[in-house]
């Protein structure tokens, strides 16, 4: 039985239609990490009736919402999910205004925030789909501001505790919020969130790399210069990829950073003493990939703008073997086979001219380079 408000690791099991605790994450100065529930505890229906269900999803790399529809769930209700993309202002497509009802900090709250008061502003931290409070802001070359003055925060001393990740905003929308349609338990000034947004953005600021983006701007016109932002990936997992079968034919999400920078494998833990399961909330423990993709494996990167997509084959820059213990009786019977090394004559020299096996002089380069790290320049 779990209980309480916590962060808690939930999956769907569509075999028994029903929602099942798998784990609980927990923090210290250290992180965060989450750690298995064991037996895995199913949610009750009626405990979710009338609610909306929301949260990350590592399969689709972005959050899941199921809308509240008043009653309890069933299966034909909607279920919509997002993925997430960096948006560097000036881009396509970027926003210039964002309006917030939860969780909205602002330039005066972050300016008194001391990391044992709240960051949010407005009375905006205990506002969640519906309110009487929202903030309005811009977003420029200069990042997000509210009242003219930039939302960021990087006192180290303000991130300790609840909020040692950062602070992150809740969702913002480019329309002003309106009315609850109907009026919320009779309040004519509350206003709502949309229940299901095509689009909403959120602004994260701390201490952290992942808290914080950096970007150039042109001097003549204080315009953003543009990148290729990360991409994501669908793949399917093959038993090649995952012997153990736990997440075969399964599609995660994985992002695709440039030449040798694939995320989102999901992880778990493992003693470093014999590589046995291990909590992730235990002390001694290393974080490892629950898979390997296969060499040679192919995925599809997505075109950006309707530009065509690029068909890329998977090649590990570096492995891993970990081993583990057995019984002693599976080593019996077991003996070495002598073997004989080669002698120095049958090696060989090619940068020699008088070896069979000679490439040939060294030829002569110029201009610049046609491959970097992968790349076509």
């Amino acid at each position: 039985m779990v209980t309480g408000f916590n962060t808690w690791q939930a999956h769907w099991d569509k075999t028994t239609a029903a929602v099942y605790v798998t784990g609980k994450q927990s923090c210290n100065t250290t992180g965060c990490v989450v750690a298995s529930v064991t037996p895995a505890a199913k949610i009750g229906a009626a405990a979710l009736a009338g609610m909306p269900l929301s949260g990350w999803s590592d399969a689709v790399g972005g959050n899941v919402n199921v809308p509240s529809t008043g009653v309890a769930h069933v299966g034909t209700d909607a279920v919509t999910y997002y993925t997430q993309n960096v948006v560097l202002p000036g881009s396509a497509g970027a926003p210039t205004d964002l309006y917030c009802m939860s969780n909205c900090p602002t330039a005066a709250s972050l300016a008194a925030f001391t990391g044992m008061n709240g960051p949010f502003g407005s009375g905006t931290g205990q506002q969640w789909m519906y309110g009487a409070q929202s903030v309005h802001y811009t977003f420029d070359g200069s990042g997000l501001k509210e009242s003219g003055a930039p939302v960021t925060d990087t006192n180290p001393s303000h991130f300790s505790s609840q909020y040692m990740g950062g602070v992150m905003t809740g969702r913002l929308f480019t329309a002003p919020l309106t009315s609850c349609t109907p009026p919320y338990m009779g309040m004519s000034a509350t206003v709502c969130e949309p229940q299901a947004p095509t689009t909403y953005y959120t602004w994260e600021t701390g201490v952290q790399s992942w808290n914080q983006s950096t970007w150039l701007t042109r001097t003549s016109n204080a315009q953003v210069v543009s990148f290729d932002p990360p991409r994501n990936i669908q793949y399917p997992i093959s038993a090649t990829d995952d012997p153990s079968g736990a997440w075969v034919g399964k599609t995660i999400q994985l992002q695709f950073n440039g030449f040798g920078n694939l995320f989102g494998i999901p992880g778990s833990c493992v003693s470093p003493v014999d590589n046995q399961p291990a909590p992730c909330d235990g002390g001694n423990v290393r974080f490892v990939p629950v898979f390997a993709l296969t060499d040679g494996a192919t995925m599809t990167l997505p075109g950006m703008a309707g530009a065509a997509s690029t068909p890329l084959i998977v090649k590990a820059l570096n492995a891993e073997v970990r081993l583990g213990k057995t019984t002693p009786s599976a080593c019996a019977g077991l003996a070495l086979n002598p073997q004989t090394l080669p002698s120095a004559a049958s090696l060989h020299d090619p940068s020699s001219a008088a070896d069979p096996f000679y490439i040939g002089s060294q030829p002569s380069v110029s201009g610049g380079f046609g491959v970097i790290h992968g790349v076509i320049q």
